[in-house]
């Protein structure tokens, strides 16, 4: 699926949960410097739009992206069932487009699966899990499948 978003205005997706990274802030483009307080307040700004930006696409665009996930997992073949809906915001900027694809859990990072495999244990069958890519941070959502669907 891609996607023109015409309105990047903040919006809530019920029950939608990003995964928090709780390491100090350090420079996507240079590890190894750590940022400034005013720096970390920018990137942080940024990373806050681009989540607003995904929440948005989310919320406008729920039923496509709750058929294109019950599509894949019923018709992939069962090794890449298991997996996430990727939403790529790489592009938002340069092409204005956002990318979505059915990514399979074989091809994640392992650290990213057990990551996805800890929240599962936590969670019920409603969750679909979104990997949120853009060009700060690749970032775990959860959205309850039921608060798509209404």
């Amino acid at each position: 699926m891609n996607s023109n978003p015409e309105n990047t205005e903040s919006t809530q997706v019920e029950n939608a949960t990003p995964t928090e990274n709780t390491e100090s802030t350090k420079d996507p483009t240079n590890g190894n410097r750590v940022l400034t307080p005013e720096e970390e307040n920018q990137l942080m700004e940024q990373i806050i739009h681009y989540r607003n930006v995904a929440l948005t696409f989310i919320n406008k665009n729920k039923q496509e992206l709750v058929q294109i996930y019950l599509q894949h997992i019923k018709t992939a073949p069962v090794e890449d069932r298991d997996g996430v809906l990727g939403i790529n915001l790489n592009e938002i900027i340069e092409k204005n487009n956002i990318d979505v694809a059915f990514i399979p859990a074989r091809i994640l990072p392992i650290e990213l699966v057990n990551k996805i495999l800890a929240r599962q244990k936590e969670n019920n069958e409603n969750i679909i899990y979104f990997l949120l890519i853009t060009p700060l941070e690749e970032q775990i959502l959860e959205v309850d499948i039921r608060s798509l669907t209404c």
